[in-house]
């Protein structure tokens, strides 16, 4: 979200639902997420799907007044549509929270089937995705550390300026004909 042209969308209770600052014409945005790495969006994007679910079981939506959406079914319809246009579309800064979200759908809607409560569901998504990335950071280190092992010399090498060897005086030829005579 580009915090200089767009503003959350008043009432709408989620940060991730925009419409542009100065114009009350402009279309709403129900994806618009900030801009970030593709694995940090996966975790922005589950996040999205939590507030989403926690404000259609808390009823703020109620607010929206038909702006946004008619009900709860006409949101996510829109949510999802500019969650797809955010994958699709090659907005590569946004891709990764839309795959992140709809990673989150698919594991709610699983759990669901077999009678898991969405907020456990989540919150179990939540936690293995940070455990994803504490292994992944983890596996960096390690990385990380066996290729300076790998390129480090066995024996130091001193930055030193080495001393310069010192020459033994040439012989020439009129010293070397003094020294037979």
């Amino acid at each position: 979200m580009d915090s200089k042209t767009r503003e959350c969308y008043p009432g709408a209770g989620l940060p991730f639902i925009t419409t542009a600052a100065s114009s009350d014409t402009a279309p709403i945005n129900h994806f618009d997420v900030q801009r970030q790495e593709y694995c940090d969006g996966l975790t922005t994007g589950m996040h999205a799907v939590y507030r989403l679910m926690f404000a259609i079981e808390t009823g703020p939506l109620k607010d929206f007044g038909g702006e946004v959406a008619e009900d709860e079914d006409e949101l996510f319809r829109y949510v999802v549509e500019d969650v797809i246009k955010a994958m699709v579309d090659g907005i590569d800064d946004r891709r990764g929270a839309a795959v992140g979200f709809l990673c989150a759908m698919s594991r709610l809607l699983r759990d669901h089937a077999m009678g898991k409560p969405w907020r456990e569901s989540m919150m179990d998504a939540i936690a293995d995705d940070n455990n994803f990335a504490l292994g992944e950071y983890e596996s960096s280190l390690k990385r990380n550390a066996d290729l300076v092992k790998a390129v480090t010399p066995a024996q130091p090498v001193s930055l030193a300026v080495a001393p310069k060897a010192t020459k033994k005086p040439r012989a020439t030829k009129r010293a070397t004909a003094g020294a037979l005579a």
